[in-house]
């Protein structure tokens, strides 16, 4: 005997069905009937009249634990805005209860059956919650751990291996940077960063800064400067300097001397870096390094040429030859060379002079020419005073030269000479004076007494 209790809303409605699945129909017109039937056998039908509800085919007990629904079956919602066919439960009725009695299939142990346990829903819930929390103490404990730090110590001046050791157990990354400096050896720490004394954290980086050797010099130029002046250049980027040699140079060169641009005395002519001959003026160079310098003499010295005896053009062509030039003085008179001819020279021949010096020459007139004083009249002493006066000399003096004997000859060089005759000057003028005859006496005569 089973009575359904009545559920709000629902009409539950028995009739006979052979096939235990269950199928949903129309909803029964009524609002609560109630309807049993003794047929024969245990076969019957429920039919539940429920309030309006959309359309659906209902599945099988199978499929109903499979697929959730969003309202459980009995469950008294919302009436829907639009009125919906009644809905037919058809259910197998073999079903024996724990009296072994017969008894009605209720479709909400069908909805039970098909949920998980309870228990089983607990223990997920333990489980998740023991995740989360297995997550935050991970979070918390690496919280804990990133937290931790430690000061940098000082590193500058340690090589890289060192520092690396020294700071291995504080958990830092470290960032390697090179860089030139003129302090620190190659390999060392030049800085790091932070600097000592910042706090760190571990896992954080940080940078060392280690060097490569001391700084690149840049190579200047220092053709044309003077000795003084490279040196200083040369130092001013920590290079040092060799003089290799001192040449003597000039653009037009003579026999045996080095062809340059025209380089002061003193100055440089040329250079080149030791370590690498080939490279140029502002390539970079590594310091304390080597520039070797050659240095000019200047012009080299000419050896003076004799030029007396010269026509002048051929002077000045000996002079170009020894590379040295002719500065031409007046003109002079000249007993020893005739007129044209270079007559002196202001550099003896053979002398050692410098291009700068030139030399000065004379082109001779010829002889100065004097007038013969007058010699009539004159006593010897006063004709040798005209002679020397007038630019002539006396030569030889011939005859007695007190007064006693006359002047009988004037010559120059053999040939007689008149007064105001035209005599090169300086020219000896000789002299000839004539004794007077011997003076002959007759003795007196002597008278003899006679005896």
């Amino acid at each position: 005997h089973f009575t359904p209790p009545p559920p709000t809303g629902m009409i539950a409605v028995v009739s006979p069905r052979p096939d235990p699945a269950v199928a949903v129909g129309p909803p029964a017109p009524t609002a609560f009937p109630e309807q049993r039937d003794a047929g024969e056998g245990n076969d019957f039908s429920i039919t539940m009249a429920t309030e309006p509800r959309p359309t659906q085919s209902m599945p099988s007990v199978a499929a109903r634990t499979a697929v959730p629904r969003s309202t459980p079956l009995g469950a008294v919602g919302p009436a829907p805005t639009a009125a919906q066919p009644e809905s037919t439960l058809h259910i197998a009725p073999r079903v024996l209860d724990n009296t072994g009695e017969t008894r009605l299939y209720d479709q909400s142990e069908d909805d039970f059956a098909a949920a998980p346990p309870r228990r089983a829903k607990w223990w997920i819930l333990v489980v998740v919650l023991l995740l989360i929390a297995a997550v935050i103490g991970a979070l918390v404990a690496k919280k804990l751990v990133a937290d931790k730090s430690y000061t940098v110590p000082d590193l500058v001046g340690q090589q890289e291996s060192v520092a690396r050791n020294e700071i291995s157990g504080n958990g830092w990354n470290i960032v390697i940077q090179k860089e030139r400096n003129d302090t620190q050896v190659v390999g060392a720490i030049i800085r790091t960063d932070p600097a000592a004394g910042a706090s760190l954290t571990e896992g954080s980086s940080i940078v060392f800064v280690v060097s490569e050797g001391p700084t690149f010099a840049v190579l200047p130029d220092v053709a044309g400067q003077t000795l003084d002046q490279a040196t200083a250049s040369l130092a001013a980027q920590n290079l040092q300097i060799q003089v290799a040699e001192e040449v003597y140079c000039e653009a037009t060169p003579i026999a045996g001397e080095l062809q340059c641009d025209e380089v002061p005395a003193g100055s440089v002519i040329s250079w080149v870096y030791v370590e690498q001959p080939s490279v140029v003026a502002g390539a970079d160079v590594m310091q304390n390094t080597v520039v070797s310098v050659k240095i000019s003499k200047g012009p080299a010295p000419r050896t003076v040429p004799n030029l007396k005896g010269l026509a002048e053009a051929d002077a000045l062509t000996t002079l170009t030859a020894a590379g040295l030039t002719g500065t031409k003085a007046p003109d002079i008179f000249s007993t020893e060379f005739a007129v044209g001819i270079v007559a002196d020279q202001s550099v003896p021949e053979g002398t050692q002079s410098t291009r700068e010096q030139p030399v000065v020459y004379a082109v001779s007139m010829g002889p100065e020419m004097v007038a013969m004083p007058t010699i009539d009249g004159q006593t010897y002493d006063q004709l040798f005073a005209a002679i020397q006066a007038a630019g002539l000399t006396v030569g030889t003096v011939t005859g007695p030269t007190d007064g006693s004997g006359p002047l009988t000859s004037v010559t120059a060089g053999g040939q007689p000479v008149v007064a105001g005759q035209m005599l090169a000057k300086g020219t000896a003028i000789d002299l000839t004076y004539t004794p007077p005859p011997p003076t002959t006496t007759t003795p007196p005569e002597t008278t003899v007494a006679p005896g």
